[in-house]
């Protein structure tokens, strides 16, 4: 048997927020009756990768730090993306290569993350 979540927090990235709110409406709805514990934080932003696939590898570094430090408090986090997944659990890593901290706490988040 599979052990649920205590909590559950949601990341509704930002083409999602900006295009196709329903979607994270949607999901929302649907943890809410899956999970007596979901959050959507408000202060919840974009996982970088745009700027990284624009070559913007520092812009990049400074959106991921951001997103560690809203989610990696977080037992489980789902996102309606799997791009922005393999942003966090593949990208991260790499764009904290040289920041054994930020690298290590990338990682850890990268674990309880999915789509």
């Amino acid at each position: 048997m599979i052990k649920s979540p205590k909590k559950v927090t949601l990341f509704v990235q930002c083409l999602v927020d900006g295009l196709y709110p329903e979607v994270g409406e949607d999901m929302l709805k649907i943890f809410r009756k899956l999970c007596p514990a979901v959050e959507c934080p408000a202060e919840k932003t974009c996982c970088g990768q745009p700027a990284l696939n624009a070559g913007y590898r520092r812009e990049a570094r400074v959106a991921a730090k951001r997103f560690i430090r809203i989610f990696e408090k977080a037992e489980v986090v789902v996102c309606p993306s799997g791009s922005c997944v393999h942003m966090v659990r593949r990208h991260y890593p790499d764009l904290f290569r040289d920041s054994p901290d930020w690298r290590r706490r990338a990682e850890a988040l990268g674990t309880r993350l999915s789509s």
